[in-house]
Formats: C-alpha cells, sequence, structure tokens
C-alpha cells in the first residue's frame, strides 16, 4: 500500500514508519520537524518538511496517490498545550481538518488518526474504574479538547465515505522515545532526570493512576487498524493502553531497581491534569484483535538499557 505518514520523525510515528517499511509498505512522510529528530526518518522514505496543518501539502503531494492516511504527527504535550493552546489548535485539530480535506479531494478512505486518553478528562472519578469508550465527551485540557475536536471533524467526514480509527493512545513508553523533552513522556522524563542528575522531580501527586502501554504494542495496535479489511463507513474510537493502572508511586519505587535510593522532590502538579486514566481495552480486542503483550516491569527494563546507552551512561 501507498501510505500517507505524518509525524515520522517522532517517537510514535518513527516506529510506526519502520513497521511499515519492514512489512512492504511504500511510505511517504511529512513532518514540521519542530520536535521530531532527523535520524528518526527512515532513508527508504519519501520525506517531505511540511506540517500537515499547511495548505501547501495539497501542492506537495499532487503527484502522488495513497491508499490511507494515518496522521500521528502533531503536539503530543498536555503541558505544552496550556502553554500555548493557538499552536495546539493549529497542529492539532487544523492539521486533521486539513489531511481530511486532502482524503476526501483524492479519494483516500482510510484515515487513522493518534488520539489520546485526554479527551477523556474527569470522566475517571477513581481508580477502581475503566474508561470506556463512549464516556469521552468533557476534556479538562487545551490538549485533550483539540483531540475530542479532531475526532468530530472524522465523524463528519466518515458521513462521506470514510473508514477512520480514532486510536485513544494512553502513557506510551519505550526505546526510541525523546530524552531530552522534559514536558512529554511520563518514563521518559524521569529516567533522564535521574541519568542526568541522580534525583527525580515529580510533577503532581504520587498517587495519580496511569495506564502505561509498550511502544511495540502501540505499533501493532495501528498496523491492525491498516489491515482492518470492512470497507464499511464507520469511525472506531479505540482505547490503546495495558488495561491495568499504576500509581505514580508505584513507578518511582521501580525506578529504584535500576538507580536506587534517590532523592525524590514532588511538585505541584501541571494544569489540567487528569487524575486517573486506566483504559478498558475491550474495543480493542473485539474489532482489532489486539491485545498488550509487554508488562510494564519487562518494557521499563529494555527502556531503561536502551536510555543508558543513548545518554552515553556505562
Amino acid at each position: 500500500m501507498e501510505i500517507l505518514l505524518t509525524g515520522g520523525a517522532g517517537f510514535i510515528g518513527a516506529k510506526v514508519c519502520e513497521k511499515l517499511i519492514n512489512i512492504g509498505h511504500n511510505v511517504t512522510i511529512i513532518d514540521n520537524m519542530s520536535t521530531g529528530l532527523i535520524d528518526n526518518i527512515n532513508k527508504q522514505v519519501n520525506f517531505i518538511e511540511c506540517g500537515a496543518e499547511s495548505r501547501l501539502i495539497h501542492e506537495k503531494l499532487n503527484k502522488f496517490k495513497f491508499d490511507a492516511i494515518l496522521h500521528i504527527g502533531g503536539q503530543s504535550s498536555g503541558e505544552i498545550g496550556e502553554r500555548n493552546p493557538l499552536n495546539d489548535i493549529q497542529w492539532n485539530v487544523v492539521s486533521t481538518l486539513n489531511l481530511l480535506d486532502y482524503a476526501s479531494k483524492n479519494n483516500i478512505y482510510k484515515f487513522i488518526y493518534a488520539s489520546s486518553v485526554g479527551v477523556y478528562g474527569t470522566a475517571m472519578k477513581s481508580q477502581n474504574e475503566l474508561l470506556v469508550e463512549n464516556t469521552a465527551g468533557n476534556p479538562i485540557s487545551v490538549y485533550g479538547t483539540g483531540k475530542l475536536s479532531s475526532e468530530k471533524y472524522i465523524d463528519t467526514y466518515v458521513k462521506r465515505g470514510l473508514v477512520a480509527f480514532s486510536l485513544r493512545m494512553f502513557n506510551v513508553y519505550g526505546p526510541g522515545q525523546n530524552m531530552d523533552n522534559p514536558d512529554q513522556g511520563m518514563i521518559s522524563i524521569y529516567l533522564s532526570q535521574l541519568i542526568k542528575n541522580k534525583k527525580l522531580q515529580v510533577k503532581g501527586s504520587l498517587q495519580r493512576v496511569r495506564d502505561f502501554i509498550y511502544i511495540d504494542d502501540v505499533v501493532n495496535a495501528w498496523i491492525l487498524a491498516l489491515n482492518y479489511s470492512d470497507q464499511t463507513p464507520i469511525h472506531h474510537k479505540i482505547n490503546i493502553g495495558s488495561g491495568t493502572g499504576v500509581t505514580i508511586e508505584h513507578i518511582t519505587s521501580l525506578l529504584k531497581n535500576y538507580f536506587g535510593n534517590y532523592p525524590l522532590e514532588v511538585l505541584s502538579s501541571t494544569p489540567a491534569d487528569q487524575t486517573y486514566t486506566i483504559a478498558n481495552i475491550e474495543n480493542a480486542k473485539k474489532i482489532l484483535s489486539w491485545s498488550p503483550e509487554v508488562d510494564l516491569e519487562y518494557g521499563l527494563a529494555h527502556f531503561y538499557k536502551w536510555a543508558i546507552n543513548k545518554m552515553g551512561n556505562k
């Protein structure tokens, strides 16, 4: 298949791209390189440096014919979304609408979108609940609102014949994450601090609950969505998480297996931070035949080894 992939220079996009190439797809990447890394661009792809929010993509892509669009690119930090909401709208909402317009005008009927747990806001009231897809709709952050808005635009284009997936990814982690980005990726932020400074600052309560999902499992979900064969226009909104919640306190405890006891400082939380997020993954199992395979302890061990090597430590 001919695939248009946004965000191929970023963490998740690069990993999805690698898998696509390995299984025989032809890939064209568009990325504005605002946070992406040039080393992440696979040498076997067509690469166009441009933001998906730009109308220029219609001109730059006019010589291509695509079978599917995988829209992973965008602004992926809730904290940054609060700092610069107008950029968040451009990179996360305008980009999606622009790509939907491009798909409609070029007869592309498969669209897979990188949505987020942020669409749920405060839907989960305790750590004994799971977030089900139909409980979304009351986000508390600029970032979550943008993601939900993009899903609504996708709904509109499904009425015009689109087969779409919004993969609501929870806390993705693993090798390849940007260790120099202090605003995105909870586990990567913690590992980077501990490797560099031998101490850890946590923004927000240690009793917050998160659902961490390993990058390889996320990539598998994207490929399964791409391979979904039913051509009936529909918008599948699917949680991609482990289905298991852990406290931030538990994460800090697991990290002691690698760093020993270390100074820990708990700071005030970031704006619009969610308290509890655990995915119900029954829809992913039913629709995609997908289940996570990597547990947190195993995934963290691999991530740690990669991070140590990446950051030049023995």
